[in-house]
């Protein structure tokens, strides 16, 4: 996948609400996510897959829209 193919799948996915589908799909086993700083009970930085879902799945209640 080119970069610009790899832009608009994720745009895609995440405007159609599919933020698990998009890590699954276009993240690497060993991801990094850097936040600027740690939030409460959320570290700055989080490695691997299972981490990054779990900081997902943490955002999932509160509401996001993408215009389009």
């Amino acid at each position: 996948m080119t970069t610009e193919e790899v832009g608009k799948k994720l745009v895609d996915l995440c405007g159609n609400n599919e933020f698990m589908k998009a890590v699954d799909s276009l993240y690497a086993k060993d991801v990094v996510s850097v936040e600027p700083r740690a939030m409460e009970n959320m570290p700055a930085e989080m490695r691997g897959l299972d981490q990054v879902r779990g900081k997902g799945e943490s955002w999932k209640p509160m509401k996001c829209t993408i215009p389009k």
